[in-house]
């Protein structure tokens, strides 16, 4: 399989897949998706709680904050699926008192590295006179567990391929120009495919209106594969740890074969 880096940055990343099956892609996308362990309040202890709000609704605006996760100094392991914390949780505490707006930034950590994503997130709204007032775990966990535990999103498509009969074709600029997302050009006298930006909406094909003078179709061996996460750790983190706990799935079956 020949891997090909598009486009980068923290939380994005677009990769061109070459020479490779959908089971491939497919295994990488639900890996991603599915079992890359991040941090989320799980458990949470309420002393005080005088708003508004009921103690479930704040328990529940807590676990869907993301937080930053380090793999290096956490483990998942499976303890921790049975409920031993001691090698991937970390405590964290929140003690405000109104009137005042309560943002993630007022969440304090034992780890300064488990943090959450951004400090702008809205908690709740204290009013003069109520308190909040509470201690909570924030421990690994999987998407396929919950979707607090989810890193982010990854999804694929395959190459778009181009028939064309150049003979037939006489203004390959205005078929270009067809395109709705600029995803085709022109160069030396031939037809050029952006493969990510392609969406095979087939506006070109309509617009030749001629099956035998162009043809789009797919290449089911390539694909353009786009990952996501929400901020707990960057894109490429997250894909390679995805591309270990494969490699580790088939030495364990391996092993047992």
């Amino acid at each position: 399989m020949k891997v090909t880096v598009v486009s980068h940055s923290d939380n994005k990343l677009t990769l061109l897949l070459e020479k490779t099956k959908p089971a491939v892609a497919n295994a990488l996308r639900r890996t991603f998706i599915a079992e890359v362990p991040v941090m989320a309040v799980k458990d949470v202890t309420f002393y005080e709680n005088t708003s508004v709000m009921p103690d479930e609704y704040v328990a529940h605006r807590l676990a869907m904050v993301p937080l930053k996760t380090d793999l290096k100094s956490y483990k998942w392991t499976e303890a921790c699926a049975n409920g031993d914390y001691s090698m991937c949780s970390a405590d964290i505490s929140i003690d405000e008192a109104g009137p005042k707006t309560v943002y993630s930034s007022d969440i304090k950590t034992s780890d300064p590295k488990i943090k959450p994503i951004s400090g702008k997130i809205p908690i709740m709204k204290l009013m003069p006179g109520q308190r909040i007032r509470l201690e909570a775990k924030a421990v690994l966990g999987k998407g396929e567990d919950h979707a607090k535990w989810q890193v982010g999103l990854a999804g694929y498509k395959y190459f778009t391929t181009i028939k064309a009969d150049y003979r037939k074709l006489k203004d390959l600029k205005a078929v270009a120009a067809s395109c709705p997302v600029g995803a085709l050009k022109v160069r030396e006298g031939k037809l050029e495919l952006d493969q990510v930006k392609c969406t095979h909406c087939n506006e070109c094909s309509h617009f030749v209106n001629d099956p035998n003078a162009f043809k789009l179709g797919f290449d089911r061996t390539s694909f353009v594969f786009v990952a996501e996460t929400n901020g707990q750790m960057t894109a490429k983190e997250a894909i390679l740890q995805s591309v270990k706990m494969i490699e580790d799935k088939i030495q364990s079956m391996q092993s047992q074969l």
